[in-house]
C-alpha cells in the first residue's frame, strides 16, 4: 500500500504529452470519464508505466490502466480507426528506432490526494 501510494507522488511530477490537434478529444473523453488510448514509440517507449498517475499538460491528472507492447503496428488494436497520417508517423517513425510499440490506455485519475 505505501509502495503504491510513493508511486503514485512520484509520478505526479510526470507529464504525459499529446499533440495539441488531440487535445480537445482526449479533454472531452476524460470530461465524460472515457478510457482512452495512445501509442508511444521510439524515446517514448518504456516512458509509461501502468497504475502510475500523469500530468497533462492543462493540469488533469491520468492513470494507466494498461500497457500493451507490440512490435508490428498492425498488431495495435486501434490500428484499423487511425487515419493515413497517424499511421504513416507511426510507420515513419518506426523506421527511425526499434519495432517497440507501447499501446497505452488510461484515464481521468479521480483521488482525495488531488
Amino acid at each position: 500500500m505505501i509502495d503504491k501510494y510513493l508511486s503514485e507522488i512520484q509520478s505526479r511530477s510526470e507529464i504525459i504529452t499529446f499533440p495539441k490537434s488531440e487535445w480537445v478529444d482526449i479533454k472531452k473523453r476524460l470530461k465524460y470519464n472515457k478510457i482512452i488510448s495512445t501509442v508511444r514509440i521510439c524515446k517514448e517507449f518504456n516512458k509509461y508505466k501502468k497504475n502510475n498517475i500523469y500530468k497533462t499538460e492543462w493540469a488533469d491528472e491520468v492513470i494507466i490502466i494498461s500497457v500493451d507492447k507490440y512490435t508490428t503496428p498492425e498488431l495495435i488494436p486501434t490500428w484499423d480507426l487511425m487515419n493515413k497520417v497517424m499511421k504513416n508517423e507511426i510507420i515513419n517513425n518506426l523506421k527511425k528506432c526499434s519495432n517497440n510499440i507501447d499501446f497505452i490506455r488510461f484515464k481521468l485519475h479521480s483521488s482525495i490526494h488531488k
